[in-house]
């Protein structure tokens, strides 16, 4: 992944953007999804998200401490949870 230039100064504040920038993108997507393949069996999102939670479990990162790294993916393993679990509810309405 290329190195994305960001103010350091302001990192939780670029995160943060990063994050809600990634939830629409995400959301995007699995509706288009929705639209394409239906929402009465939502067996093809459960793959999708069980899928993304596997990879971001699986995620190594370097130059982090272990027990920051720890902390640090299982916030990132939550936030991906709730947002599939948060599209996931708006798409099945």
């Amino acid at each position: 992944m290329p190195q994305i230039p960001y103010d350091k100064d302001n990192a939780e504040r670029f995160l943060a953007a990063a994050i809600i920038a990634h939830y629409s993108a995400l959301k995007e997507a699995l509706t288009a999804c929705a639209k394409a393949k239906g929402v009465n069996d939502l067996s093809w999102f459960d793959e999708i998200h069980h899928k993304a939670l596997s990879e971001a479990k699986g995620t190594v990162t370097e130059q982090i401490p272990i027990d920051v790294e720890a902390k640090a993916l299982k916030f990132g393993v939550d936030v991906i949870d709730a947002a599939f679990n948060s599209i996931r509810y708006d798409i099945s309405k």
